[in-house]
C-alpha cells in the first residue's frame, strides 16, 4: 500500500485539502470593518474576532475531499474504485471553487467591499487537482499492468 506511489500523491491531496478549512482565503476591506474569508466563514478582524456570515459548506467540500482522499488510498485492492474515488474527489475540489467564488461574490457584493485580495491557500485546492490527476494516471497504470499479467497467464 505504502509502497506505490500514488499513495502518497493522495496523502497529500488529503493534507492540502484539510489544511485549507484552517487558512484565510481571502481578505475583504469593508467601509465599517475589515474581514478575513475562511472556510468555515467571514470572521471580522480586530479585538473580538467573530463569524459574520457562516460558509460552513466550504469547509464541508474541503473536509469531504481530504477524507475521501484519505479513505481511497485504503481501497488499494479494489483500483476501479480507487479511480472512481479520484474521480469524485476531483468534481469535490471543483465544487469547492466554484461554491468559493460564488460565496465570495455574493459576500463582496453584499458588504460593499472595495479593496480585495485572494489568498495564497486558494492554489491549495489547484495543487490538490493535479496530485489527485496523477493519482488517478498512476492507479490506471497499475491496473492495466495487472489486466496485461492476467492475460500473460
Amino acid at each position: 500500500m505504502i509502497q506505490r506511489i500514488q499513495t502518497l500523491y493522495l496523502l497529500l491531496v488529503a493534507a492540502l485539502m484539510i489544511t485549507l478549512i484552517w487558512m484565510p482565503l481571502a481578505t475583504l476591506n469593508a467601509p465599517d470593518a475589515s474581514y478575513r474569508f475562511m472556510s468555515y466563514g467571514l470572521v471580522t478582524m480586530g479585538g473580538a474576532e467573530s463569524i459574520a456570515v457562516s460558509t460552513v459548506s466550504l469547509s464541508c467540500l474541503a473536509g469531504l475531499s481530504g477524507v475521501l482522499a484519505f479513505l481511497s488510498v485504503f481501497f488499494y485492492k479494489q483500483r476501479p474504485l480507487q479511480i472512481r474515488c479520484c474521480q469524485l474527489n476531483f468534481l469535490l475540489i471543483l465544487a469547492f471553487y466554484l461554491v468559493f467564488f460564488v460565496c465570495w461574490w455574493s459576500i463582496q457584493r453584499d458588504l460593499d467591499a472595495q479593496n480585495i485580495s485572494l489568498g495564497a491557500a486558494l492554489t491549495l485546492p489547484l495543487a490538490a487537482i493535479v496530485l489527485d490527476y496523477i493519482a488517478m494516471k498512476k492507479i490506471k497504470q497499475d491496473d492495466d499492468l495487472v489486466k496485461s499479467m492476467d492475460r500473460i497467464r
